[in-house]
């Protein structure tokens, strides 16, 4: 085929395959193949071509890939982008770069904490202060790793409740919602930068790491597979297969003694994140703002994107989780009474009076810590 006899499929068909339509869109697309040979002959050949690329064997790009790219990133862009995040980070990361500029450390910051992909590299001052460096190259520590990795684990237990909390929904919609926390996440580039950057530690602290991490990466490729097989066989996801993926991830114990990211700050988003769903329905885009903030350790971003949703799509079913992340925002704002008198309003006063099926999604989306303080909030409002 030459080039200018290219045609690329219609959005539709690319939508059917990946798994991001609707169930009432996806239930007429299914008829329209039915009497349609040559839609579903399409459909069939994107399967197929999908198919083949992921049986490819991956080649690892160049050692010098990433310092390349990172060597092209505004030193300014990234000071800017670290502002909202940097002052809570630990400290030894301040220690190593005590000799370059402010713009520089928070540039330096963002590599290690937000988990900008390669290696620190000697970067032209270019704000006219005589010479800055972004991080002359060193190899980080297990201290300067410490706080990426622990907010990577928070990432991955609140992706697990998250995933606990969704319940069973319509096929189509819990494909979406499991799509949305995945890349809301953004734990799958996360790993592989983690993995890179781990790998150079001393053996005798390096292994607990990269079994959490490669179990980490096992799970998650289960969810991305489930989310397709389950698609493209037209039934629906085997939540338990997710859970069961996820129930394997091994926390080192360093973190899980409780290392973790400060939730006060506001990460910036990551580079290359992709809207989940920008081609779907206007309660999931909402939807997805709202996790995306959280994944982001954002709560008044969370506050802000809930308000906007609950605004446009007041009706349960969605709604309910998005009034409970509201109340997780003010749980990390230390804002307890108020987050119980919003829990009262937005479900009920007494426990027994919340229908089963939320009371079960309750349970799974907070953490036993948030539970106990919602508890004595609510306790002292009577």
């Amino acid at each position: 085929m030459e080039a200018s006899e290219y045609q690329p499929f219609p959005p539709e068909i690319h939508e059917f395959v990946d798994g991001r339509m609707d169930a009432e869109t996806e239930r007429a697309f299914r008829r329209r193949m039915e009497g349609n040979a040559a839609l579903a002959a399409q459909v069939e050949q994107l399967q197929g071509a999908l198919k083949l690329l992921r049986e490819l064997p991956v080649k690892a790009p160049p050692p010098d890939f990433d310092k390349k790219v990172i060597g092209r990133i505004r030193e300014e862009e990234l000071a800017e982008r670290a502002r909202g995040r940097i002052l809570r980070a630990h400290t030894p990361l301040w220690q190593h770069a005590v000799q370059v500029g402010a713009g520089a450390v928070a540039a330096a910051l963002v590599l290690a904490v937000v988990g900008v992909p390669g290696l620190w590299q000697r970067e032209p001052d270019v704000t006219g202060t005589g010479g800055a460096l972004i991080g002359a190259e060193f190899t980080p520590t297990e201290e300067d790793l410490l706080p990426a990795l622990g907010d990577h684990l928070e990432r991955t237990e609140r992706l697990r409740r998250n995933v606990n909390a969704a319940g069973s929904q319509e096929p189509a919609v819990m494909r979406q919602l499991l799509r949305i926390e995945l890349e809301s996440s953004d734990l799958a580039r996360r790993n592989q930068w983690l993995e890179g950057e781990v790998v150079r530690l001393p053996a005798a602290r390096r292994m607990e790491y990269m079994a959490f991490l490669g179990s980490l990466g096992a799970a998650i490729e289960t969810l991305d597979t489930e989310i397709i097989e389950s698609n493209r066989a037209g039934r629906p996801v085997d939540a338990g297969r997710i859970r069961a993926a996820l129930d394997k991830v091994a926390a080192p114990d360093v973190l899980s003694g409780g290392y973790s990211i400060s939730s006060r700050g506001t990460l910036p988003d990551s580079r290359g994140l992709v809207a989940a769903v920008e081609s779907e329905t206007k309660e999931m885009r909402l939807f997805a703002r709202v996790r995306r903030a959280e994944y982001r350790h954002d709560p008044q971003g969370v506050l802000q994107a809930a308000d906007e949703f609950l605004a446009e799509v007041n009706q349960y079913g969605l709604s309910d989780h998005v009034r409970a992340a509201r109340v997780r925002a003010l749980l990390d704002l230390d804002r307890d009474p108020e987050a119980a008198r919003y829990f009262n309003e937005a479900f009920a006063e007494e426990d027994y009076d919340i229908p089963q099926a939320t009371q079960a999604m309750l349970r799974a989306y907070f953490k036993d810590s948030e539970k106990l303080r919602l508890q004595s909030a609510r306790e002292a409002l009577k």
